[in-house]
């Protein structure tokens, strides 16, 4: 077996049956979360990996110095959110366009396209007061074989399984 293919092995059909992907799950307030997904599809894109964000929050109308800079690099970016909405006044939306981007992110990880995948602001849409909305549960059964899945947000330290 040369080097490339030791250094490589994840990518071996052989092991990707026998291994699930990665669930990594930033944290924390303030900045960085999003700046470290970022980061890490950068550098899977550097070796050209697939890479895919999905944005839970952020609203889809508006395009961020993010969305350039993946762009430029092949990382696919999709920005579901109406815009973050803590007071909202209309719940029900949330709740519809959660489930919309949730839909989304399974389709994503069943495709088995992707090498990373990021879901941007998943953990506030798994708060209990949102019902009809997804759980880790839901990402471990429909989860990646071989991706690595991202979670960034603030707040979650709620359990949800």
């Amino acid at each position: 077996m040369s080097t490339k293919e030791k250094k490589y092995k994840w990518r071996r059909e052989d092991y990707q049956e026998q291994t699930r992907g990665l669930l990594m799950v930033h944290t924390g307030n303030g900045k960085g979360k999003t700046t470290c997904a970022l980061g890490l599809m950068m550098r899977a894109a550097g070796q050209n990996l697939n890479c895919c964000m999905i944005q839970f929050m952020k609203s889809r109308n508006d395009r961020y110095g993010e969305h350039l800079s993946a762009e430029k690099l092949g990382i696919e970016v999709h920005t579901m959110g109406d815009g973050f909405t803590w007071d909202t006044k209309n719940p029900e939306q949330d709740r519809q366009t959660a489930r919309k981007t949730w839909d989304l992110c399974i389709e994503k990880l069943r495709s088995g396209d992707y090498d990373m995948l990021v879901f941007d602001e998943l953990v506030y849409v798994l708060n209990p007061r949102c019902p009809g909305t997804p759980t880790f549960a839901a990402y471990r059964r429909h989860g990646p074989r071989r991706p690595e899945g991202i979670n960034r947000s603030r707040g979650s330290g709620h359990r949800n399984d």
